[in-house]
């Protein structure tokens, strides 16, 4: 299925011709625009769990018997021309590997989704990497024009995905003839790291990585791990400018009747050369194999007249266009409604403090323990749990668009519970999460009527802290819900709230990288500096023994789990501050 009409928010225009004076209006998705101006895009949980390991389990059936692993893999002396003497053989790499044949296919039918491109398949490589493995920096040959690279299963030291690096500052297609590829390397990635321009990639197992394989260059450092398994499937956009260029469709070779309905002929860099996915890298046309003598020339020093910027990957030709007003006011309208839906419920994941309180607690308790999130939000805290091992981790959330956001992020990792929580029958589990916490404490309806909701919507009528409490007792789990000690203080004092970097480098180790992976575009953040002239301590105790409280100033709360990774309305910085409601 192409990408949905209302989709394609994003305005361009461009000249069908370079003579022409009229440029032509069109509409396309911000995904495929990122693509063609970035040159890389980032698809986050793209490929489900069972596609994932259907293909693994193919794989690992394979790899089992040494006799068929040899029939179709082969070690790999250096993957790159001059790596590392001791990266070398640290590989097996298989050409139409037919678990990858498979998912080529699903992959170019599942991005006619998301990208606005007609893209034909060219080939699939499959890789296991061991210890030691190094990817010298690189582009790649024009079957690579869109590629993607995923990673399906992977043990290392660290527990965390081999990065890829990508550099896209500037257009490398050209840049690759002669000594090229070898600049590549000391340029890019034979330097100090805070020196690199390029930028480091971690794909958990079901992301997708699209690149620009010829214009991009592409790395990966050493491999501290076990193993790692990884397809490569590589496409051409048909309708791109790759098909101006005569030596490059099959009409110049005189196939006249393999043409496309605008009357192009077809790409010989269809199925890399072979009559179809099923057919072996032995078996390509002699068109193909003319076409690459044709690049491999140019790229050693012949025809200096070529110009590859012209054809692989041009989007130069396209440029944004300004919107009218009518269609500015309908795409502010849009973009506010999407953000304002979304922070209502899950802003608060981008506080640093609250997020190391939660992920520290998280990291030491919740290995091998049933997990459940009441009040999932943004997902970070079931991210967090899954990511320091628990066994199980349900989202219990009553936004289903959060959920829907969830989903795009957790995967199949996550159980969700699309409910009220003070409507629902709960699984049984080991720890039970909460963060029903506002400044005010008591009364978050107030809170959600003054700040987003208008009286009479639907969406206040949500619990209460004393709500929670009630329930967790009623259903016996008052004692394995966290965090569970709570001081309530009478304090005079005053907050001023405003918006601040959101400075990713003070975030935890996972809560960094939920930032960085999947909310990159967030900058700012909500927060309340707070000032305390004096503080008088009215309760403490266990969140089982709460009751209410009445104060002559305002509120001040502070929760924590035993005693420790405390959370506060009144600490100096914090995502909570002290006039965000009335006085009790």
């Amino acid at each position: 299925m192409p990408v949905r009409y209302e989709d394609k928010t994003i305005k361009t225009e461009q000249k069908e011709q370079p003579e022409d004076t009229k440029k032509v209006v069109g509409w396309t998705n911000e995904i495929t625009r990122e693509f063609q101006t970035q040159g890389y895009v980032i698809l986050r949980n793209f490929i489900p769990k069972e596609i994932i390991n259907m293909a693994m389990d193919t794989w690992k059936t394979i790899e089992h018997k040494q006799e068929w692993n040899d029939t179709f893999f082969e070690i790999e002396d250096d993957i790159i021309h001059d790596s590392p003497k001791e990266s070398l053989r640290k590989s097996q790499g298989c050409h139409t590997f037919p678990p990858a044949v498979a998912l080529h296919r699903w992959m170019r039918d599942n991005l006619s989704n998301v990208l606005d491109m007609n893209l034909v398949e060219t080939y699939a490589y499959t890789r296991k990497y061991e210890r030691g493995a190094y990817l010298k920096a690189h582009s790649d040959r024009p079957s690579c024009e869109v590629s993607a690279t995923i990673c399906l299963n992977y043990k290392s030291d660290d527990n965390t995905p081999w990065k890829i690096w990508v550099q896209k500052d500037k257009n490398y297609v050209r840049l690759a003839r002669g000594d090229g590829q070898d600049r590549f390397f000391e340029e890019c990635q034979n330097i100090p790291h805070h020196q690199r321009k390029g930028v480091p990639i971690t794909l958990e197992v079901g992301d997708v990585l699209l690149y620009q394989g010829p214009n991009a260059v592409h790395w990966r450092d050493t491999f501290l791990g076990d193993y790692s398994y990884h397809m490569f499937l590589h496409f051409v956009n048909h309708d791109g400018s790759l098909n101006h260029f005569d030596k490059f469709n099959k009409k110049y070779y005189g196939f006249e009747n393999e043409g496309s309905a605008n009357n192009r002929g077809a790409l010989v860099f269809a199925y890399d050369g072979r009559k179809s996915r099923y057919h072996s890298n032995d078996e390509q046309e002699s068109y193909f194999h003319e076409a690459m003598e044709f690049w491999n020339g140019w790229s050693a020093g012949e025809h200096d007249w070529f110009n590859p910027e012209e054809y692989v990957n041009n989007y130069a030709h396209i440029e944004n266009a300004e919107l009218s007003e009518r269609e500015k006011r309908k795409h502010d309208e849009s973009v506010s409604n999407e953000s304002l839906n979304f922070f209502k419920s899950a802003y608060c994941f981008t506080d640093s403090q609250r997020n190391k309180s939660y992920e520290d607690w998280i990291s030491k308790n919740v290995k091998d323990k049933v997990v459940i999130d009441l009040g999932a939000g943004s997902g970070i805290l079931c991210y967090l749990a899954v990511k320091y091992g628990a066994k199980k981790v349900y989202a219990l959330e009553r936004r289903g668009e959060l959920i829907d956001r969830m989903k795009g992020i957790l995967g199949d990792n996550v159980e969700y519970i699309h409910a009220d929580l003070l409507e629902t029958e709960l699984p049984e589990c080991d720890i039970y999460l909460h963060e029903w916490l506002t400044s005010e404490f008591w009364n978050e309806k107030r809170f959600l009527r003054d700040r987003f909701y208008q009286e009479g919507d639907k969406e206040l009528e949500v619990g209460q802290i004393l709500d929670l409490v009630e329930y967790a007792t009623k259903n016996n789990f008052i004692d394995k819900l966290y965090p569970n000690m709570v001081e309530l203080s009478d304090i005079n004092g005053e907050s001023i709230t405003e918006w601040a970097d959101i400075e990713l480098e003070s975030h935890s180790k996972y809560s960094k990288k939920f930032l960085e992976d999947y909310h990159s575009n967030l900058k700012l953040n909500s927060i309340y500096r707070n000032k305390v002239m004096n503080k008088e301590i009215k309760w403490e105790g266990h969140i089982k023994d709460l009751k209410h409280h009445e104060v002559k100033n305002y509120l001040g709360w502070k929760v924590s789990f035993d005693g420790e990774h405390s959370l506060s309305n009144h600490s100096p910085i914090s995502h909570w501050g002290l006039r965000h409601g009335e006085k009790i």
